[in-house]
């Protein structure tokens, strides 16, 4: 027997469930009843109706969603409540359905109070009663798949994943909380298809309109189904990695695959024909998914500035999310549904179930998931009364800023805004450990210029006021923290463009050049402006108090970079010159963000004296940047090195330890080859391209040959089809798809 608990389910879920299967049983019968929801009557006790000519309340169904709770207050509720309300309907039968695990007495006691309108104890029905007609209905499941994640057998699969990073949304409190409160849209089963047509989908969409929640019941659905899931964390190269050549199932999630950043964006850029690449074997393999996230702009940005995905046509395996998909009824389901998880005093949510609170925030533009879910936290809200309680819902969704502007201003205090500044210096997120020693040198900054008093546990008692209201523990890292939503980094980040003084003392107080160099001095920009005069001396004359022991080299290249970047070179070259000299271990180039900056900043590089120190480090400092997994970015690399710093690459390459590099560039070379065939293979005019990335392949062979390298990659792939042929295919299949 089945044995659900239905908690994966809200009460609208449980109605529509016991609806259908009533229904399945009246079909089965052949009585011709047929019920239906009946929203509309809530405020009546109404929930599930059969109206005839001659009686609108033929029969009257509730159904009570008590599964936390349990039976002591759903007795209460029914004796104190719901009594009155189906006397005045005055029903010619009465039934009651509820996921309250029943004993007998429990039922007879239920019919006792609605005598005379629940007919017999067949009329109540219990969680083991849902169950039945779910063993007796199996076809209604099939359309209630929130239900299916309450079976005991599937959570324990998808509870399994407490993989690194993500162990608190494999939490079963969690996962069933975040079930609870999903409405469904076309846009589930829109990527459904997708992911089942292509196996992987790219779900787009704005921030709050539910790109992740979608991906996550995508991959809960296959959990269910036993594949194993593979987080992929940073870098599309690991599901590469991954991946098993068998028909073993796995599901693979990217969440966010674009970033969010100009250093992540353009990773992912470079690592375009990996993408492709996993994909397109992802596409063509047995029980192989890939769900990926991104927002909208910045997935249509890629497609227009990668010719390579273009042709592998990317868009037509995006799942758009759209925030207008949700209809009022759908909003409406979205408020309801955080109003029942809420743990708001029921004054408080009194006011949201007011029919002029709900068609406001309903029809508002600003309407949102993320919104709703904002004005229904408790602790956003708790030490409100229900009249500025209703105040704060309009505000929030006429102002979504005013309302952080007041609880920036007036609900905490100096000592928590130096956290939250502080912190926001440091980007979204940052370790624990490190906030606390900003914080410290914010404090002390505080206390000598501006008279400030040091009290006590200044730092605890901050973060302790602060967390679940602004700041939150991080999911990747339980000793990381990051804001609790980004409409508050938004906030404050155009909160202190009008407030230059707070910027000053944020900047000048730092202790991390991460605190400088994640917002206020970013590195990929090259601008001379006005510095404080403290943060000025700091950096040109205490530059070693920026270096710590555990990151001194990438502390000193970070520094370099920042130094060229906004200060006039009369000041800071030598001091430059100086840093980069004295770098120990040039293997920090490995590193992807550093290797990124630091080839940003030699492209840029115009002070001769800069590139003559640079020289005269040598190929050491290079040849990580070299090293590079992209052929075409390495030889530009390469290039620079020859022009501008004047490196002999022929005479290094020719030492014994270079040797590797001629293996290495003929992998690459040998990988873009096959690439290339992979995308020949997908074009309807292939015929017309085979020539052009053959010139192309033996133009990067002879770049790599003129810096002394001996590449022996394989040509003849080029002449291993009949393009013409591959090419008609190709155009059937494209308008077979399109009659499809």
């Amino acid at each position: 027997m089945s044995d659900y608990d239905f908690s994966t389910l809200n009460s609208l879920d449980l109605e529509e469930l016991v609806c259908d299967l009533l229904n399945a049983h009246e079909r089965e019968t052949g009585t011709g009843i047929i019920f239906k929801t009946f929203k509309e009557g809530k405020d009546k006790g109404i929930d599930l109706l059969y109206s005839t000519p001659f009686n609108k309340y033929e029969i009257v169904g509730q159904v009570k969603h008590y599964y936390r709770s349990g039976y002591k207050v759903l007795i209460k509720n029914l004796k104190d409540a719901e009594k009155f309300k189906v006397d005045q309907l005055n029903p010619k039968r009465y039934f009651l359905a509820t996921s309250v695990d029943l004993s007998v007495n429990n039922a007879e006691e239920i019919k006792s109070i609605f005598h005379p309108f629940l007919k017999n104890l067949s009329d109540v029905y219990g969680k083991k009663d849902i169950n039945k007609y779910l063993d007796l209905y199996p076809e209604v499941l099939t359309n209630h798949f929130k239900l299916w994640f309450s079976s005991s057998e599937i959570l324990r699969k998808i509870l399994t994943y407490q993989i690194e990073g993500r162990s608190n949304e494999f939490k079963e409190s969690e996962l069933k909380k975040k079930l609870r409160l999903y409405v469904v849209t076309p846009s589930l089963n829109r990527a459904r298809k997708v992911l089942e047509k292509n196996n992987f989908v790219i779900i787009t969409g704005e921030p709050g309109s539910g790109k992740t929640i979608t991906a996550e019941l995508l991959i809960y659905e296959y959990i269910k189904n036993d594949y194993e899931l593979i987080y992929i964390y940073d870098d599309i190269k690991e599901a590469e990695q991954k991946i098993q050549p068998d028909d073993k199932k796995q599901i693979f999630y990217f969440d966010d695959f674009l970033g969010s950043n100009s250093l992540e964006i353009a990773k992912a850029k470079s690592s375009e024909t990996a993408l492709i690449k996993i994909l397109r074997r992802i596409s063509n393999a047995n029980n192989k998914k890939f769900v990926l996230t991104t927002r909208t702009f910045l997935l249509k940005t890629a497609i227009e500035e990668s010719e390579k995905l273009r042709n592998f046509n990317l868009k037509a395996k995006e799942s758009l999310l759209q925030l207008n998909e949700y209809d009022s009824f759908g909003k409406l389901n979205v408020l309801n549904n955080h109003i029942e998880e809420s743990f708001l005093s029921s004054d408080l949510k009194d006011i949201l179930c007011k029919p002029f609170i709900q068609n406001f925030i309903v029809n508002h533009d600003n309407f949102s998931p993320r919104s709703v879910e904002y004005v229904t936290f408790s602790e956003n809200v708790e030490n409100l009364s229900p009249v500025d309680f209703e105040k704060f819902i309009i505000e929030n969704f006429n102002y979504p800023d005013e309302i952080w502007r007041h609880a920036y201003e007036q609900q905490i205090n100096d000592l928590d805004r130096f956290l939250l500044n502080t912190m926001l210096s440091f980007g979204d997120s940052v370790k624990m450990d490190d906030l606390e020693v900003a914080f410290n040198s914010r404090l002390d900054y505080e206390i000598k210029y501006n008279n400030f008093t040091r009290p006590m546990h200044a730092f605890r008692s901050a973060f302790r006021r602060l967390e679940n209201g602004f700041v939150v523990q991080e999911t990747y890292h339980d000793q990381n923290v990051k804001f609790i939503n980004p409409s508050l980094v938004d906030f404050l980040l155009n909160y202190l463009r009008s407030d230059q003084d707070e910027v000053k003392r944020i900047s000048e107080s730092t202790v991390f050049l991460a605190q400088l160099t994640k917002r206020f001095l970013p590195l990929e920009f090259n601008r001379p402006i006005k510095i404080p005069d403290l943060l000025k001396k700091r950096l040109l004359y205490g530059s070693s108090f920026f270096i710590k022991k555990s990151t001194a080299n990438a502390d000193k290249c970070f520094l370099s970079i920042l130094l060229y970047n906004y200060f006039d070179l009369d000041e800071a070259e030598s001091i430059i010159i100086a840093l980069f000299s004295s770098i120990e271990n040039w293997n920090i180039l490995a590193e992807k963000e550093i290797g990124y900056y630091t080839k940003l900043f030699l492209v840029n590089l115009t002070s001769k004296n800069i590139i003559e120190a640079i020289s005269k480090i040598g190929i050491n400092m290079f040849q990580h940047l070299i090293a590079n997994d992209n052929i075409s970015d390495s030889i530009k690399t390469m290039h620079l090195l020859v022009e501008k710093f004047h490196i002999d690459l022929q005479y290094h390459f020719k030492q014994d330890e270079y040797y590797f590099l001629s293996m290495l560039f003929t992998n690459l070379l040998d990988e873009k080859i096959d690439d290339d065939i992979d995308d020949l293979l997908n074009y309807s005019n292939a015929q017309d391209f085979v020539d052009e990335k053959e010139i192309e392949s033996k133009s990067l062979r002879e770049d790599l040959e003129r810096f002394g390298l001996d590449i022996k990659s394989n040509f003849s792939k080029y002449g291993s089809y009949d393009w013409r042929e591959v090419g008609m295919d190709n155009y059937f299949q494209e308008q077979m798809a399109k009659d499809d």
